[in-house]
């Protein structure tokens, strides 16, 4: 049996998450199992590790082949990354009002919160909005914003127009591309790390320019 943290686990989802493994069982789990993948990765934790970007490009790239309405996947893929992040915003919440006050623990400490608030001070929104464009970081700022108890109203409104974005930036960008050229699944990964690489280039020329004052 394989577990959890063991090399075997990572190669396996590897293989699984692979472009040419999303584009033959993306068709098969459809609309559901899409929204149930976004929804596990933005409402959870543990469920980071799951590939979002590249499953939306691939999205878009099986929409421009007639597998998926564009009309239909966008509007589903949004409402879930919103509840997602509702979800995980509320995880934090409650979690935070657990830790706080309590003893340090190994785990857990005070000043991790006190960390987090200045860091959300800072970079609020831009960690919001751009966060969703980052694996892995974009399955813990949602927790981290309930945990500071980041305004309800504010994070909501990053909260929906971050969805926005990523879903239409990446399934049309997919769209777009499978619509122009026909091979472009084979250049997925090397595109979804350009995309990350543009999107996190704000938040560290804002981080950058911070140091320097």
């Amino acid at each position: 049996m394989i577990s959890l943290d063991s090399p075997g686990y990572f190669s396996m989802l590897d293989q699984f998450f692979s472009s040419d493994a999303l584009l033959h069982w993306v068709p098969i789990v459809g609309y559901p199992g899409l929204c149930a993948i976004v929804l596990l990765e933005m409402g959870l934790i543990v469920g980071c590790c799951l590939p979002g970007d590249s499953l939306l490009f691939t999205v878009g790239i099986l929409a421009s082949r007639g597998v998926f309405e564009m009309s239909i996947v966008i509007p589903l893929l949004i409402i879930t990354a919103v509840i997602g992040y509702m979800m995980s915003y509320a995880i934090g919440y409650y979690l935070g009002a657990w830790l706080s006050g309590r003893p340090d623990r190994w785990y857990f400490k005070e000043e991790y919160l006190t960390r987090t608030e200045a860091f959300y001070a800072h970079y609020g929104i831009h960690s919001l909005f751009l966060g969703r464009f980052i694996p892995i970081i974009r399955s813990f700022i949602p927790v981290t914003a309930g945990m500071v108890r980041m305004p309800y109203g504010r994070y909501m409104l990053c909260n929906i127009g971050g969805a926005i974005v990523w879903v239409t930036s990446l399934c049309g960008l997919g769209y777009l591309l499978g619509s122009q050229i026909p091979s472009i699944d084979r250049y997925l990964l090397p595109i979804i790390g350009v995309i990350i690489g543009i999107s996190v280039l704000p938040v560290i020329i804002r981080w950058w320019q911070a140091r320097r004052q």
